[in-house]
């Protein structure tokens, strides 16, 4: 059934794509009678698309394509090769740690992002796109990290000893969240947190290795904190180490959205700043519907 319906999102992909050949923002078909043509609106061209298909091609790439590998560890294999050098500097990769001579007296530590940096999600998505699903409620989700079986994105593991071993304290900024819902105790810490102890045991699967259920800045779980992006959590971490690297697949796990410039953020990337590709989702696709995704492609003006 599974192969069934894959063959049938393909199918239809195929048919879709060669309808949207002409351009992204309407389609002209020859009428049934004479040289008149039909303008179909974007928004009924996107109607037609089965759920999850336009990630589709980004879900293969990344669980197919030999590429998708060879780019993940050659970004961590330049993320090691900087560890001397940003070990021995006072510098900090964070916008939210200004330059100064305290720095040198900070522990050394490396700020990370987990899904698609360090944990390979691709399976979860997959899921939607074949059964054609929306995951809205979140509940797919839940059951997808509390199963706790989302495999390393090739090289991070390979990268996250080779930092420890270089004297870098790793942490882990995330998104995965905590049940604000559920209120927060006399600390202000979240009372409940079932994604925290999993992703834990995700982790430590994979690297063989203890994670510090202290080392991991989820979403909600700090009472008051702005977790809409994650700079409040950088700030937080800056109050104690210096942090000598950023490694994500967003823009936001480096640098507030609003705030990237980049002319004066270029010589961070390769250096301090690390990114991994993600094709499937990220902050550049945020509260933009199927139809404006078509609407926003610059598209080529045949003449």
């Amino acid at each position: 059934m599974q192969r069934l319906t894959m063959l049938v999102l393909l199918a239809v992909g195929s048919a879709l794509h060669q309808g949207c050949g002409s351009t992204p923002q309407q389609i002209e078909t020859d009428a049934a009678a004479g040289d008149q043509q039909r303008i179909e609106p974007v928004e009924s061209i996107a109607a037609r698309a089965p759920v999850g298909l336009e990630q589709l091609n980004a879900i293969s790439w990344m669980q197919t394509a030999k590429e998708y590998p060879a780019i993940t560890r050659a970004a961590y294999r330049r993320a090691i090769d900087q560890l001397p050098a940003l070990a021995a500097s006072c510098t900090s990769a964070a916008d939210e740690q200004p330059a100064s001579p305290e720095l040198c007296g900070k522990g050394k530590a490396i700020v990370m992002d987990i899904d698609e940096t360090v944990l390979d999600n691709s399976a979860y998505f997959a899921t939607l796109a074949v059964g054609q699903q929306t995951d809205d409620a979140g509940d797919i989700w839940e059951a997808w990290v509390a199963a706790r079986e989302a495999p390393p994105v090739p090289g991070a593991v390979e990268f996250i000893r080779a930092a420890r071993s270089a004297g870098f304290h790793v942490l882990f900024i995330s998104n995965r969240d905590c049940d604000a819902r559920q209120g927060y105790d006399g600390d202000g810490r979240a009372k409940r947190c079932p994604q925290l102890a999993a992703t834990v045991d995700n982790l430590e699967s994979v690297l063989d290795a203890p994670v510090d259920p202290a080392d991991l800045y989820l979403r909600y779980a700090v009472y008051g904190r702005v977790d809409d992006e994650k700079n409040a959590r950088r700030s937080q971490i800056a109050a104690k180490w210096r942090i000598a690297m950023l490694v994500g697949d967003d823009l936001r796990d480096f640098v507030r959205s609003d705030r990237y410039d980049p002319e004066l953020h270029d010589n961070h990337w390769s250096r301090d700043w690390i990114v991994l590709p993600n094709v499937i989702y990220g902050g550049w696709e945020r509260s933009r519907s199927v139809a404006q995704k078509y609407f926003d492609l610059r598209q080529w003006q045949r003449k």
